[in-house]
């Protein structure tokens, strides 16, 4: 993917990927070699946040904000001995954390998106006459002069904001666990449905549970 032309000229994204129980790689469509991938989970009791810039950028408070608080959850959940889904509901109440200042009752979603980096909940804005659109699924972004996929200086593209027309804001949250033997429980919480209208809470949940292998290498297939 990385020496793909295919996948730079689409909107950047960030894919984490690796196989159970080893690091795990952080590959961009902005990466133009081998040498800018990004291992994590490379020791134990690491917790690292990534949101829409380069994994690189430690500038985002909301990224900060959540590592803060993710280790806050889980050393409440280890001392209060709770289950896992009180921890999901842990990590749901984390990702409903908005601390996007309050601009004045006309600012549209667009007057908001220098601020998008501050709060890792965004609560619903604009006009609702199309679909809500998923906060942690838009494209990059230019804020303070730096793209959000690590382009500074040099000449910028025009930056395409059809997607703050309409209503803007955390449309879905989605909490995963993946233990040491490949069990994974991937929960999804519904905010809001295609017109924007709000979903009472527990309504719009979605819980799975299955398994994923391990990686397997040369050596144990012939042992």
């Amino acid at each position: 993917m990385v020496a793909s032309p295919t996948a730079r000229n689409v909107g950047g994204f960030s894919l984490l990927c690796g196989y159970i129980n080893e690091p795990l790689a952080i590959v961009s469509n902005r990466s133009s070699t081998m040498d800018q991938i990004a291992w994590v989970a490379t020791k134990p009791d690491q917790t690292l946040g990534l949101s829409n810039t380069v994994f690189e950028d430690r500038s985002w408070p909301k990224i900060l904000d959540g590592e803060r608080l993710m280790n806050e959850a889980i050393a409440t959940h280890v001392q209060a001995g709770e289950d896992e889904d009180a921890l999901i509901t842990r990590f749901l109440d984390m990702l409903s954390t908005n601390t996007l200042p309050k601009l004045s009752e006309d600012a549209t979603a667009e007057d908001y998106l220098p601020y998008f980096r501050k709060s890792i909940f965004i609560p619903i804005l604009g006009a609702r006459e199309k679909p809500a659109k998923p906060a942690d699924t838009v494209a990059p972004v230019c804020v303070d002069g730096k793209q959000a996929n690590g382009a500074t200086g040099g000449e910028h593209h025009a930056m395409d904001l059809s997607f703050l027309h309409g209503a803007y804001g955390t449309q879905q949250q989605t909490v995963v666990l993946v233990s040491g033997n490949g069990r994974v429980r991937y929960f999804e919480r519904t905010l809001y449905d295609n017109d924007a209208n709000a979903i009472p809470i527990g309504q719009g949940d979605r819980s799975f549970e299955f398994h994923v292998g391990q990686h397997c290498n040369e050596a144990d297939r012939t042992s």
